[in-house]
C-alpha cells in the first residue's frame, strides 16, 4: 500500500520504462503485449500479466500520441 498519489509515484519511476496511461494505470513497457486501435480517440492495450481488475485497459485520450511514441522508442 502506498500513501503517494499516482502522480507522485510516476515521478519516482524511470520514464523510459514506465508510463501513466490513464488515471488508474502506470504500465511497464515490457508488459504491453498488444495495441488495439478502436478509433483515433480510443486505444486499448493488452498487458501481461493481466491486471487483477476485470476491465479493458484504455489509454487516456490526452495520452494516446505520447504513449504511442513512448512505446515506439
Amino acid at each position: 500500500m502506498y500513501d503517494d498519489t499516482i502522480k507522485d509515484i510516476i515521478q519516482k519511476l524511470n520514464p523510459e520504462i514506465f508510463f501513466k496511461i490513464n488515471r488508474k494505470f502506470i504500465v511497464n513497457k515490457e508488459a504491453v503485449t498488444e495495441i488495439i486501435k478502436h478509433s483515433s480517440q480510443k486505444v486499448e492495450i493488452k498487458l501481461f500479466p493481466e491486471p487483477e481488475v476485470n476491465a479493458e485497459v484504455f489509454i487516456s485520450k490526452m495520452q494516446i500520441a505520447e504513449c504511442l511514441n513512448w512505446l515506439n522508442k
